[in-house]
């Protein structure tokens, strides 16, 4: 039997990754409009497409803010970066031996950098925070496989390395030996740091449809 109850997960990722200013407004819409016979599948498209046209929205008429959001975020990782490779260098080798210990405080350093990038961003952008910090992660992520491979200098510079050496490091202390695992795992600690500083799972942007509903 079909619940006339809207998916919860659906209108989650709506409400925390939508970018426009209409957001609450969309979700009461689609709310209604489900409830009145659209279909569980028509609900997650409509929520989808409605994530990505306000994040394109939202990057397009703020090209400027778009540019210094991508600046904010690549001066923050120069910087973390430079300060990685001048304490351990390009080899993986020397944390392999460094001791758990060691590993973990460079990676909470790692993350609180992360999250700080984050939060600086968003605080930068003001409402307009969710579009810019979801480009600065969609650049981010292309980048890992374009550059994971390759030993130039502009392959040092991507968020992950550091995570991804002490990944490896952990991995090699236990007898594992699984690069591209590493890597990815790696990547998804990046992308979850960014967004929790940021401040994406725990902001509200104004009243819950849903009490507002309940409560008329």
């Amino acid at each position: 039997m079909r619940s006339n109850e809207p998916p919860v997960l659906a209108r989650w990722l709506l409400r925390h990754f939508g970018s426009s200013p209409n957001t609450e407004a969309a979700i009461g819409d689609l709310n209604e409009r489900y409830r009145q016979g659209r279909s569980y599948l028509w609900y997650w498209k409509q929520a989808f497409q409605a994530v990505v046209a306000s994040f394109f929205n939202e990057v397009w008429g703020h090209k400027l803010l778009a540019i210094r959001a991508l600046v904010i975020g690549w001066i923050i990782k120069a910087t973390w970066m430079s300060m990685f490779k001048l304490s351990y260098g390009r080899p993986p080798s020397r944390l392999f031996h460094e001791g758990m210990g060691t590993n973990f405080f460079i990676a909470l350093i790692g993350v609180l950098t992360l999250m700080g990038s984050g939060w600086i961003i968003a605080r930068s952008s003001r409402t307009h925070y969710r579009a810019m910090i979801l480009l600065f992660i969609a650049l981010e992520v292309i980048a890992i496989p374009l550059t994971a491979f390759s030993n130039g200098t502009f392959s040092f510079y991507y968020w992950i390395l550091p995570l991804t050496k002490i990944t490896n490091a952990t991995l090699y202390h236990y007898g594992i030996v699984k690069p591209v695992a590493a890597m990815w795992t790696s990547a998804a600690i990046m992308v979850m740091s960014i967004l929790i500083g940021a401040g994406f799972f725990r902001t509200v942007r104004g009243p819950d449809p849903e009490r507002l509903e309940s409560a008329l």
